[in-house]
């Protein structure tokens, strides 16, 4: 590549490694956009419960976004390239980082019996007091053990056991490494001390040298490889950074940096995530735990793995009714306006898959209560709305008090004037909207430039580079959503059948 400035290096690059996608943005040392990309890839799903990725589709997505944001600018003024990934997803790769099976998704649910090894060996109380998260059917935990008994071979020729940062720092540098808030993901990590757990490490027949190298999020990995830089079309010494969990990476940019602010962040799954000083700050000790990207910080969250896709089936749900073209979700929205605040009484509980937190209820399901002759479609897509929020907010209220931080939307719920207004009046408290859409992107590309020396740290990297934010104020709907909040937590037991032998 030619000649270049110190004066030039000026530009960083994020980018967000989602289940489905991956969003890339360029942006100015002054917080200018200057380009965006998204790539898609497809998920597999090779038998019942089984969820697969090609992991080099993370690669080949990460190469051609990088050039898209590089096509009308000097790609050598790019000084570092941070990443925000997806979690628990495990890719094997041999000694020379190649993938030895297809990387298995968070969402794969295949290690049912692996996870009862785990409760008979450890014990799930314990698992969730060393790593912070519970066992849930799949992570790299239980995956590896799965691995190990049905794919020996592929255990026998891997090196190292990767989740997604692990593998692209890998090709990018030549360094497997994972920060804090992913590594707890994979259930691998003691959360407190900040290693590898040796208990669970003996269980899988695993060394640390197995695993990526445990990094903060904001510390560099290495600069790219010859190899990785040609592939880019970038410098060979642009820094890279592993970056952290999308989770956490989301709520950095959306603004949460202070030990009592909340994020509700909404998507076709919703997760409420709380910002501490230290672990004990928590609400409840069932919620995720694991260390912040954010310096000296730590977070917990609840997910609702059906949020958003309540309203994709109820999209779909009314398509009959609409020529076989499912509403749009302006349809949802204004249906949903013509109804009163509460529905006319009538629920929605989004339990699609389960309701084991807050509420405990692991084979509860979904559908509607209190359906009357009077309600119609307007009052069934408030409801659905509603009991969406009712249960973020259930959630919320269950990881403690917010009093003196800030409560923080994201996602495509922010979208909608309607929703935003119901989570405010169901909260009873301000809620805080960024503009910006790629809140993962802007904390990614926030920690290169911490790491790169264009910011003083994380947190001010993602100030300046996540753009404006407005304000939407609980309404007088208040006080009625109030008693709806109770109602909805007092009948929740009810959509759990009971138990048939």
């Amino acid at each position: 590549m030619g000649g270049k400035t110190e004066g030039m290096r000026d530009l960083i690059i994020g980018a967000d490694v989602g289940t489905s996608s991956l969003k890339a943005v360029l942006f100015s040392h002054d917080g200018r956009t200057l380009a965006t990309a998204r790539q898609s890839y497809p998920l597999a799903h090779p038998a019942p419960s089984q969820l697969e990725q090609n992991a080099g589709d993370w690669w080949q997505a990460l190469v051609a976004a990088v050039r898209t944001l590089t096509r009308d600018v000097n790609p050598e003024r790019v000084t570092a390239l941070g990443l925000s990934t997806q979690g628990g997803t495990l890719v094997a790769v041999d000694a020379r980082g190649r993938a030895l099976h297809p990387a298995i998704s968070w969402m794969d649910t295949r290690a049912q019996r692996q996870q009862a090894e785990f409760e008979e060996s450890i014990g799930s109380e314990a698992m969730h007091v060393i790593t912070g998260w519970n066992l849930c059917g799949g992570l790299n935990a239980l995956q590896i053990l799965w691995l190990k008994q049905n794919r020996p071979e592929v255990c026998e020729s891997a090196a190292k056991f990767l989740s997604v940062p692990g593998y692209l720092t890998l090709r990018l540098t030549g360094r497997a490494a994972a920060d804090y808030s992913s590594a707890g993901v994979e259930q691998l990590l003691d959360v407190q001390a900040g290693r590898y757990s040796q208990t669970i490490l003996d269980l899988l027949g695993l060394k640390t040298q197995n695993l990526a190298d445990l990094v903060p999020a904001y510390e560099p990995v290495g600069t790219l490889t010859a190899e990785a830089a040609e592939a880019l079309g970038l410098s060979p010494d642009v820094l890279v950074v592993a970056g952290g969990h999308d989770q956490y990476c989301a709520a950095l940019g959306a603004g949460a940096a202070c030990g009592c602010d909340r994020v509700i962040a909404t998507g076709t799954a919703w997760a409420v995530l709380a910002v501490a000083d230290t672990p004990d700050a928590i609400g409840t000790p069932a919620a995720a735990l694991s260390r912040h990207v954010a310096p000296s910080l730590w977070g917990a969250l609840f997910s609702l793995d059906s949020g958003g896709s309540c309203v994709e089936w109820f999209r779909n749900a009314c398509a009959p009714l609409c020529g076989g073209k499912p509403l749009t979700l302006t349809q949802v929205n204004l249906l949903a306006a013509e109804s009163p605040a509460g529905s006319n009484g009538l629920l929605f509980y989004p339990f699609f898959s389960g309701a084991e937190y807050p509420a405990g209820l692991r084979n509860a399901q979904a559908g509607f209560y209190g359906l009357r002759p009077d309600h119609d479609v307007r009052h069934m897509a408030r409801a659905v709305m509603e009991g969406v929020a009712c249960q973020a907010v259930w959630m919320l209220n269950t990881l403690g008090d917010a009093a003196g931080g800030e409560l923080i939307l994201t996602g495509g719920a922010s979208q909608s004037e309607l929703w935003t207004g119901i989570l405010a009046d169901l909260a009873e408290h301000t809620l805080t909207l960024p503009e910006t859409s790629e809140a993962g992107c802007v904390v990614a590309a926030a920690l290169a430039g911490a790491a790169s020396g264009l910011f003083a740290s994380p947190a001010a990297g993602a100030a300046r580079l996540g753009g404006r934010r407005r304000q939407v104020n609980p309404g007088p709907d208040r006080l009625a959503y109030r008693e709806v909040l109770e109602r909805y937590q007092n009948g929740a037991a009810r959509m759990s059948p009971a138990r048939r032998d």
